[in-house]
C-alpha cells in the first residue's frame, strides 16, 4: 500500500481523490494506518479485518464515515477526513417493495436477492426488482432475527443480511 500511495503521488493523483481499502486480518477491528496497526504510512479509508463475521465465512470491513461521500475542507483549505468509523451496512440504501436496480447504483437489489437465496435458502428471483417474493423473504429473515417484520431492508436488516 505504501508503494501504491507513492506511485499515486508521483503520478500527480491527489490522495483525497482515491479510496484505499486494505485487508488486514488477525489484528482485530481497525482501519489500517500509522495510528493503528502501523503497517501503512498513509491511513486507509477502509479495512477488511476478518474473514469470518458472526460465525460464518463472510468478510467484515470497517470504513471511514466519508467513504462513499465527499470530503470537506477546513478554513485553511486543507482536506478533512473524519476519524469516526461506521460499519459498511450504514452506507447501504434502504430497499423496499417497488424499488428497482434501474434507479440504483451497484445492483443493490440483485445483491440482496442473491444473498437471500444463496446464504439463507430463500427463492427470490434475482432480477433487481424488489417485489413481493423479495419482500416476503426479508420479512422471514427479520422475524428470524427478532426485527420488525416490515419487509423493508434498512440498516438493522442489512446488518443481519450480511452478518447473519
Amino acid at each position: 500500500m505504501n508503494l501504491l500511495v507513492a506511485t499515486l503521488d508521483r503520478a500527480g493523483i491527489a490522495r483525497g481523490s482515491v479510496r484505499l481499502w486494505s485487508a488486514h486480518y488477525k489484528s482485530g477491528e481497525h482501519i489500517c494506518g500509522p495510528d493503528t496497526c502501523k503497517l501503512m504510512s498513509a491511513r486507509a479509508d477502509g479495512t477488511q479485518w476478518t474473514p469470518r463475521a458472526r460465525g460464518i465465512s463472510l468478510d467484515q470491513s470497517l470504513l471511514h464515515d466519508d467513504f462513499f461521500g465527499k470530503e470537506t475542507t477546513n478554513s485553511t483549505g486543507g482536506t478533512v477526513i473524519p476519524v469516526t468509523y461506521q460499519p459498511v451496512t450504514r452506507q447501504l440504501p434502504v430497499l423496499q417493495q417497488g424499488v428497482s436496480d434501474t434507479n440504483l447504483p451497484h445492483r443493490y437489489v440483485r445483491r440482496l436477492q442473491a444473498i437471500l437465496n444463496y446464504v439463507y435458502g430463500y427463492t427470490c428471483t434475482v432480477d433487481g426488482e424488489y417485489g413481493p417474493k423479495t419482500s416476503n423473504a426479508v420479512k422471514v429473515l427479520q422475524t428470524r432475527y427478532d426485527l420488525i417484520a416490515d419487509g423493508i431492508c434498512g440498516e438493522k436488516t442489512w446488518e443481519k443480511v450480511v452478518g447473519g
